[in-house]
């Protein structure tokens, strides 16, 4: 449905992966633009992602699907059920 397709955008809309890589990965990894590593046939160095790090523009897209924020502020499915990921 357009709703799950919109959840799961804003979910890698609002995720850092330079973030995750500092703190998770001890800033021990390697950013990958592309699914296809270095080296491999079909790596394409000049690939970007059409998905910008934006935890604002993931909110408007929540807001716009109708994923409210519930009194504590957690967000629920657009039938007002508790959002579990």
């Amino acid at each position: 449905s357009k709703e799950k397709i919109a959840l799961r955008r804003a979910i890698a809309m609002s995720r850092s992966i330079d973030q995750e890589i500092k703190l998770v990965r001890n800033s021990d990894a390697e950013r990958l633009h592309f699914p296809v590593p270095p080296g491999v046939v079909g790596y394409d160095p000049q690939y970007r992602s059409s998905t910008p790090y934006s935890v604002k523009a993931a909110n408007l897209l929540l807001d716009r699907y109708h994923y409210k924020k519930d009194a504590s502020g957690w967000r629920t499915q657009p039938n007002g059920k508790p959002l579990v990921v």
